[in-house]
């Protein structure tokens, strides 16, 4: 099973990759600025069996956040964020069991000149494993939405489409 959930996790990864690759062929208008954001902090999360029905146990669990944000603003005033976070961490449950967990994001929003709707894409994952009552939990999706400022980006509301759901992300995925 940890090799299923290995393979995944580099499936993911992999996914990421191309998507960055597509993403920056299909941008090619005139650009007036690039800028890049790194963040590095440590990240702590709990998540009890009251929030994600999957879970027997509460856990919680502390990692290290790398996280890289592009913000490519074109000539003509619209916008490209590219977000991209991992973390990957230990976590441990109120039994005495021991966890490890890897969590990636990749987050990509379009705004137009002048406002209006934005175009949001995500891929998302959550994978914890290890020895305790709550082992093999993974979380993950790809969804496309919009989103017409000032309503919020999080969570998915107006043309939600959900190209691939595991589990219960909404409830289940503590990042």
């Amino acid at each position: 099973m940890l090799r299923k959930i290995f393979m995944f996790a580099v499936g993911v990864i992999a996914l990421f990759a191309l998507l960055g690759v597509s993403t920056t062929a299909a941008s090619q208008a005139p650009e007036s600025s690039t800028t890049t954001q790194i963040i590095r902090k440590k990240i702590e999360w709990s998540l009890s069996p009251e929030q994600c029905s999957a879970l027997t146990l509460a856990v919680n669990g502390t990692g290290q956040l790398h996280e890289v944000i592009t913000t490519t603003t074109r000539a003509d005033g619209s916008k490209r964020v590219f977000d991209n976070g991992f973390v990957q961490g230990t976590a441990t449950d109120g039994m005495g069991g021991e966890y490890f967990f890897i969590y990636s994001n990749n987050w990509i929003r379009q705004f137009p000149a002048g406002g209006g709707t934005v175009q949001s894409r995500m891929i998302d994952t959550f994978l914890l494993t290890g020895n305790g009552d709550v082992n093999n939990l993974t979380e993950a999706f790809v969804w496309r939405w919009t989103y017409d400022p000032p309503d919020p980006e999080w969570p998915p509301s107006d043309n939600w489409l959900q190209i691939h759901t595991t589990g219960d992300p909404l409830h289940c995925d503590p990042l």
